[in-house]
């Protein structure tokens, strides 16, 4: 907590975590303390339990039995509770519990969500709220994800990728086994049994170098076609160093088992380097003893997974172009990236019954997912955020590819809708440090919008005066 700025009778401002480490980052110079500042208000940061709860969990043993309570309506519950019956060090004598006083509620992502159900599940108790990036809807086909990175990301880096992609696609769903051996050998991957688990990390890469490319903060940032890219690699149109003659002609037949053969001597620099670029992954992800098989095979139970399993699903996949309600573009992630496959890894990994045919999304979506509103409840998102499918101002319907056609609407004075241009994942509840402020950062779509949600907050307690004028 921070109470540089509170004045009695300002509000509470909390800023509800997702799966980012807990610490007092979000109260430096960022939309948390500029709210703060101009309401007299009283900053507050929240972990949810399951993230930072010490001995819920004992010493992080995220088995079944102790995840068994991890849910967002039991986070909401715990908001509830925590707003009706906290006291703040050194305030005890105001009385700054919800409704007594004015309850702001803002997050990004997972924290999004819980703000913006928080102010849905009890409006008594939370006058307002502020959703970055909230990823308030729940699918279990998350095909926009990576689609994000095809439609914004370098053009000759996407082409590529989405020529590797449809050479994957083409053998692993073959049934030439020698074709596919031979292709898995081009990795170092012979062991691998898996065949949707090697393809799962063909596009890991680009989508993390997206995100990082996407960042505004000083010292984040890391462009996505930088010289030790993932997208520099495989666009490089000179051999690797020290290619063999039969790595060469391992890539040759690949390509044209792939069916690009008309391409071959265009696309051999570009899959040698994906071949060794994905080979370094896989020793990085995977250091001897341990098989790379198994490595690919396990899943690490984590609060973040869990939820995905159990009620929110979010799992990335890849799509077959043109088909129904899906681009006719290729994707640049393959089709054994697919729901079946990640519901099968959630039932093996916390070792469901086989009844379990994955997450109950109703338990999200009953809020009302992407067409979810509020009154006086701020929806934000970045433009090119690689979550943005999931938040309601999403570019696309969740069962379409139509538009969305809340993104035309602007919003109200009270409620805005902000979609920052060029913008990344949660940019308006990103922090900087006070000497890292210049005319450049934050970007000014940034400052817009935080002019946007600061008016709007006031126009909140203004109206939280008048009602409580007695």
């Amino acid at each position: 907590m921070d109470d540089t700025f509170y004045v009695p009778g300002g509000p509470v401002i909390v800023n509800t975590l997702g799966e980012e480490y807990l610490s007092s980052f979000r109260l430096q110079p960022g939309l948390l303390r500029d709210l703060a500042r101009a309401t007299g208000g009283l900053a507050v940061v929240w972990g949810q339990r399951y993230y930072y709860g010490g001995n819920v969990v004992p010493s992080g043993v995220y088995t079944t039995e102790n995840l068994r309570f991890h849910s967002i309506e039991q986070a909401l519950s715990d908001l509830a509770y925590f707003a009706q019956h906290v006291t703040f060090p050194g305030l005890q004598d105001q009385n700054l519990t919800a409704p007594n006083a004015p309850w702001i509620i803002i997050g990004g992502s997972y924290g999004g969500q819980t703000s913006t159900f928080a102010r849905i599940q009890y409006p008594h108790l939370f006058w307002g709220a502020l959703s970055s990036s909230g990823v308030t809807t729940a699918v279990n086909d998350f095909w926009q994800f990576y689609d994000t990175v095809r439609r914004y990301g370098p053009a000759n880096c996407i082409s590529v990728q989405q020529r590797l992609i449809d050479i994957a696609n083409s053998i692993l769903t073959s049934d030439n086994q020698s074709s596919i051996d031979e292709f898995k050998s081009g990795f170092g991957a012979q062991d691998v049994t898996s065949n949707n688990g090697l393809a799962s990390v063909f596009s890991l890469e680009l989508s993390a170098d997206w995100s990082s490319d996407r960042e505004w903060v000083p010292g984040r940032q890391s462009p996505i076609d930088s010289r030790s890219s993932y997208c520099s690699d495989i666009t490089s149109t000179h051999l690797p160093d020290s290619v063999s003659a039969r790595q060469k002609a391992t890539a040759r037949s690949v390509i044209a088992n792939g069916g690009w053969a008309n391409e071959t001597e265009l696309l051999l620099p570009n899959i040698l380097h994906w071949f060794g670029r994905i080979t370094r992954y896989f020793q990085l992800l995977c250091p001897s003893p341990k098989r790379l098989d198994e490595c690919l095979s396990e899943q690490v139970p984590s609060p973040y997974d869990w939820i995905q399993c159990t009620e929110w699903g979010g799992f990335y996949t890849g799509y077959v172009a043109g088909s129904p309600d899906r681009p006719d573009a290729l994707p640049i992630a393959t089709t054994l990236e697919n729901p079946t496959w990640y519901i099968d890894r959630c039932r093996k990994t916390y070792n469901f019954s086989h009844s379990y045919d994955g997450p109950d999304l109703h338990r999200v979506n009953k809020y009302g997912g992407i067409t979810v509103s509020h009154s006086r409840l701020i929806l934000s998102t970045g433009a090119e955020d690689i979550w943005r499918g999931l938040t309601p101002l999403a570019e696309q319907l969740q069962a379409s590819i139509q538009p969305n056609p809340r993104v035309q609407c602007n919003g109200t004075a009270d409620s805005p809708h902000i979609i920052m241009a060029k913008g990344g994942h949660e940019w308006d509840l990103d922090d900087i440090r006070a000497a890292q402020y210049t005319h450049k950062v934050p970007p000014l779509v940034v400052k817009a919008a935080h002019a946007l949600e600061i008016e709007a907050v006031k126009r909140w307690l203004a109206k939280w005066k008048e009602a409580h004028a007695s």
